[in-house]
């Protein structure tokens, strides 16, 4: 019996530590809140990025940009000069980074980040793929 508490402690204690990486999001509220918190809004095509990750999915191998990632600019609805920009993100690895596919589409809400001045996203803004956007897209059209 004095054993299992000791399993008991050290299994707790290891899930403590690995949960304590896990990426937390508060609750996002609608297209209009997230357009007056975000910096920059605009939908854009994925071109590159200097970061990889493979994610198996169904037995194949995804190839996703991560880390500081290129768009081409489609549609700009807020702050988003030019017409590509580069917006940073983590690897998707509990640090709440969004991984994004090459060649695609997306809407992206980006923050600047007041300790190095460059534009962020993570799963916890309303970034979505284009085609999940249809909301955000009425909203900002309009």
């Amino acid at each position: 019996m004095h054993t299992f508490k000791h399993l008991a402690a050290v299994f707790l204690i290891l899930f403590a530590v690995e949960s304590a990486y896990a990426c937390m999001c508060l609750t996002r509220g609608g297209p209009c809140d997230s357009y007056g918190e975000s910096a920059a809004i605009f939908v854009g095509r994925v071109v590159g990025s200097l970061e990889h990750k493979y994610v198996e999915k169904n037995g194949n191998k995804i190839l996703y940009d991560v880390g500081t990632v290129k768009f081409l600019i489609q549609e700009n609805f807020k702050g988003a000069p030019g017409y590509e920009i580069e917006i940073n993100s983590g690897r998707g690895d509990g640090d709440c980074g969004y991984m994004f596919l090459r060649n695609e589409s997306y809407i992206v809400y980006a923050y600047k980040s007041s300790e190095d001045n460059k534009l962020y996203t993570s799963i916890c803004t309303r970034t979505k793929h284009v085609s999940e956007a249809k909301v955000d897209l009425g909203y900002l059209r309009s």
